[in-house]
């Protein structure tokens, strides 16, 4: 997936934690050990729901994520 975006009328209710536990589900189902994020930076209120679910920043030039599966620690 290139983006993920929220219409402004969404943001707010847990749309994006859904849809992102939705991914880190499936990408487990499929035998995924990890999942790379980039985020905008100038994103900065997304950045603690992808800390929160797991995600460490890996890169600090940039907004880079990174989850690392429960299995594959």
């Amino acid at each position: 997936m290139h983006q993920l975006l929220i219409d402004e009328s969404y943001r707010g209710q847990g749309c994006a934690q859904q849809f992102m536990e939705y991914l880190t589900n499936a990408a487990a189902e499929f035998g995924a050990s990890y999942i790379t994020l980039s985020a905008d930076l100038q994103n900065e209120p997304a950045h603690p729901l992808y800390l929160s679910m797991g995600f460490k920043r890996v890169a600090m030039g940039g907004a880079f994520f990174e989850y690392r599966s429960a299995t594959n620690d």
